[in-house]
């Protein structure tokens, strides 16, 4: 693939990925579901984790990333970009992936069963959209009392909040 035929593809696949994100948000305001990513310091400030500890480089299931470290407000639960900032990384990163060039592992925060970004949002985003099902990732994962899982949503906190609580 050309250089110009793969920063039009990579143009291509950022409006189809937009347009999807625009579709979701309204889709979900209509229906009052909650599609964003869950922030990582809302869900440690609710939990008050104990401890946490290096597990290496793992292969991670994507659609088990659910959260943020810092970023959640450029992308939501599919991990479609919802900001115009974003755009140049997310097509550098696409045009990266589709001239074959191998990234470096993201890095997630491990939580339960779910997975939060701490640095590598664009590489899942573009992962996620061209269907891939696992990224390699550098893991740490955290200790919490209370059981967290993937299907996790920002409307959960306040329950798992309480649910500490209760095992306090």
């Amino acid at each position: 693939m050309t250089q110009t035929s793969v920063s039009g593809r990579a143009r291509e696949d950022y409006t189809k990925a937009q347009r999807s994100a625009r579709l979701r948000r309204l889709w979900a305001n209509l229906t009052g579901q909650n599609v964003g990513l869950v922030p990582y310091e809302d869900l440690k400030r609710t939990l008050r984790f104990t401890t946490q500890r290096y597990r290496g480089l793992d292969a991670v299931p994507l659609d088990k990333i659910i959260g943020s470290l810092g970023r959640s407000r450029d992308f939501d639960r599919a991990f479609l970009p919802t900001q115009r900032h974003s755009r140049s990384k997310w097509l550098s990163v696409d045009s990266a992936m589709l001239s074959g060039v191998s990234l470096p592992a993201v890095s997630l925060y491990k939580v339960g069963d779910a997975y939060f970004v701490v640095n590598g949002h664009h590489r899942v985003s573009v992962s996620r959209q061209k269907g891939r099902k696992f990224i390699d990732a550098e893991v740490i994962e955290v200790q919490s009392r209370v059981p967290v899982t993937a299907d996790l949503t920002l409307d959960d906190l306040d329950l798992l909040g309480a649910y500490r609580d209760f095992l306090e």
